[in-house]
């Protein structure tokens, strides 16, 4: 029985830690997006979470070229725009989105 546990732990663990590495995100239309942002997103820890979500803020905010544009639309960081980040995240796992985000000139961090 113990190690029936064991197995099982190791299994569930390394599922939940590989949707990170082998999921990549389709990013042909909004609804693709957006369900995989949903899939990965339950697959992550509350840490890993605020991260992820803060990469693809970044991510739509380098789309922004003045602060006018968030005035006149504050959906522009309020709400992912599943559209404008497929085109963004379109073939990318999550570590490459946190990394391409870090790469881009509108940077938002968290501090830990």
């Amino acid at each position: 029985m113990r190690i029936l546990v064991c197995a099982f732990l190791i299994i569930f663990i390394s599922g939940c830690a590989s949707v990170k590495d082998s999921y990549v995100f389709d990013g042909s239309s909004a609804e693709s997006t957006r369900q995989g942002i949903s899939e990965v997103n339950q697959n992550l820890n509350q840490r890993e979470r605020q991260e992820f979500v803060v990469a693809l803020l970044a991510i739509q905010l380098s789309e922004v070229k003045t602060a006018y544009e968030v005035v006149i639309n504050p959906k522009l960081v309020s709400e992912l725009n599943y559209g404008m980040l497929g085109e963004h995240i379109d073939g990318l796992n999550y570590y490459e989105i946190l990394e391409y985000s870090e790469s881009l000139p509108n940077q938002a961090t968290i501090t830990r």
